[in-house]
């Protein structure tokens, strides 16, 4: 498959660059010379396991994507055998489809745009189907070859780059202004239907699905006001004209099993409770590596992290958090293991053997009106070259009698190497009362017999945890009530204090070319310090959620 794969690019003066695709297109030659869904059978002289196999457990884009060649490659491969079945399981009428749209070249693309190359993988499939040169109306295969490329994620937009920064608080009943931006090229342009945003008001209830307004690439939609307690979760994403969604952001988060955390907004609300490990620790003691607990390495801990890398020269092997959520290189956070220095690699001190559990002190909620509880939490289980992808649990789990009965607030397979805001309105979820608590827990599972017996990579971090309630008096939101946002000192040489802002919120930082500089958040005094000593002089834009929840915007001057 290898030899026929580059043979044929380079009679094109062409490279099969693309690892990925490299690797998935090989293994389908095999399949269909063999008429088989696993290679590789008798390869191990232990067991009769093939290398890969194709008729269980199919591989998703983006969700399973690891950077991994030979396991991301199972998602092309998984789409064309799929297709197949789909269109009968006759090698005859897939390979003509298969051999047609190979000289599309699509495998050109470097090692990571792998959604770029799979889309053009399905656009190549469906013209090479086409009998009238005319998509729109479908083609005499669509049906199979858009349901076998969507079991695997594939769809006409899985390529874009949906950019979007997340409303995270808003006043009472007050429009809510979701804004991405997207942009939809040609030919993909024709099969656009919409960009779409789900929303809800409650974790049980339906989303509410429309279409965002649409000003070249910029995409908007106005969610109206809601009263203040509420807990707005919303997530997006983009409708082709055959049906398909695609570039859900944030990844997964429409998966009701195993899904990520959508976005949420946080309306007429102000911190009440706060632990940020750094200066705030209102809740009390946590407790950590409990007796019940059997991992053997990357215990749950209160550390500086130190964070883990594939390659120390590129940001995006990023496993293990480089820094913690609030005050960056030198806060505290929860996490699972702290590595001696970066360069350990991303397998030291990950979870081993067994679970490690982080629980809350006993907290008392019945003082409070309106309660919502929120933290800040990562989560890798599927990284680049990690064994036995997306085969560990993150938990988390809620009581309010003490911890005598505990249930589920998530559980889920879905990784997310990013620093998350997991928010919620406890009413929403379990009664309030003065035994709550919560407890965080993560697992690397053994399974003897199988590859490391099962062992996975495995790490996880929490911080900011931040108590919400109603804002305080009536006159909230009149001028003094909360302290306006602004810089110490202004103009700046060194380092200068953002204050005023809301507790636990992102704040940006933009130059006067519209380029960010920095993304930070505010610790529990809604606070953030901002180290300015190598910024180029000049004027600089720092925005985000005041102390009321309204945007605000306020002016630095670098000096020297």
């Amino acid at each position: 498959g290898h030899a026929i794969n580059d043979f044929f690019y380079q009679s094109y003066f062409a490279n099969f660059s693309n690892g990925a695709m490299n690797e998935g297109y090989a293994d389908l030659w095999a399949m269909s010379l063999g008429d088989i869904a696993e290679i590789g059978k008798g390869f191990y002289t232990d067991n009769q396991d093939g290398i890969r196999r194709y008729d269980i457990d199919p591989k998703v884009y983006p969700e399973d994507i690891v950077g991994e060649v030979h396991a991301d490659g199972e998602i092309i491969c998984g789409a064309w055998y799929d297709t197949h079945l789909l269109l009968g399981g006759d090698w005859a009428q897939t390979m003509p489809l298969f051999v047609d749209a190979f000289p599309g070249l699509q495998a050109t693309v470097p090692n990571g745009f792998e959604g770029q190359a799979y889309t053009d993988v399905l656009l190549d499939v469906l013209q090479a189907d086409d009998d009238d040169d005319d998509l729109l109306n479908g083609t005499p295969n669509a049906a199979a070859i858009i349901e076998g490329f969507d079991i695997h994620g594939i769809r006409l937009f899985s390529y874009v780059d949906l950019e979007h920064t997340p409303v995270e608080f808003t006043p009472a009943e007050t429009t809510v202004t979701v804004e991405a931006e997207a942009n939809i090229v040609f030919p993909y342009v024709t099969y656009f239907d919409s960009m779409r945003l789900h929303y809800r008001l409650t974790p049980s209830a339906p989303w509410t699905v429309v279409p965002m307004g649409q000003d070249n690439n910029l995409f908007t939609h106005d969610i109206p006001g809601v009263a203040a307690g509420t807990v707005i979760e919303y997530y997006i994403d983009i409708l082709d004209v055959f049906g398909g969604i695609s570039a859900t952001t944030p990844v997964a988060a429409d998966k009701a099993v195993n899904g990520n955390l959508p976005n949420y907004v946080l309306v007429g609300v102000e911190p009440v409770l706060r632990d940020d490990l750094d200066e705030y620790a209102d809740f009390g003691n946590w407790d950590m590596d409990l007796p019940t607990d059997n991992a053997t390495t990357g215990i749950w801990a209160a550390e500086i992290p130190v964070g883990s890398m594939s390659d120390v020269n590129d940001p995006s092997t990023v496993v293990a958090p480089l820094q913690d959520h609030t005050q960056g290189f030198f806060g505290f956070a929860f996490i699972t293991g702290l590595s001696g220095e970066l360069g350990d690699g991303i397998g030291a001190n990950d979870v081993d053997g067994g679970h490690t559990t982080l629980v809350s002190p006993v907290i008392d909620l019945t003082p409070y009106e309106n309660n919502i509880m929120t933290y800040w939490r990562w989560y890798a289980n599927a990284p680049a070259t990690g064994a036995n992808p997306a085969s560990d649990w993150w938990q988390v789990e809620i009581t309010n009698d003490g911890g005598n009965t505990w249930q589920y607030l998530e559980n889920t397979l879905q990784q997310d190497i990013s620093w998350r805001r997991k928010a919620f309105r406890v009413a929403d979820v379990i009664e309030p009362t003065d035994a709550f608590q919560m407890r965080f827990i993560a697992s690397d599972s053994t399974t003897l017999g199988e590859y490391l017996d099962g062992g996975s990579l495995v790490e996880a971090a929490l911080d900011d945890i931040i108590l919400y309630d109603l804002e305080s008096g009536d006159d909230v939101g009149e001028p003094g009530d909360v302290p306006a946002v602004h810089v110490l000192p202004n103009p700046a040489s060194l380092e200068a204090t953002l204050r005023g802002w809301m507790p636990g919120s992102s704040i940006r930082v933009h130059d006067l070319q519209g380029r960010e500089v920095a993304l930070c958040r505010t610790n529990g005094a809604g606070q953030v310090r901002l180290d300015v000593s190598t910024w180029p002089v000049g004027v600089y834009s720092a925005s985000g959620w005041d102390g009321r929840g309204e945007q605000a915007q306020v002016r630095l001057e670098v000096v020297r």
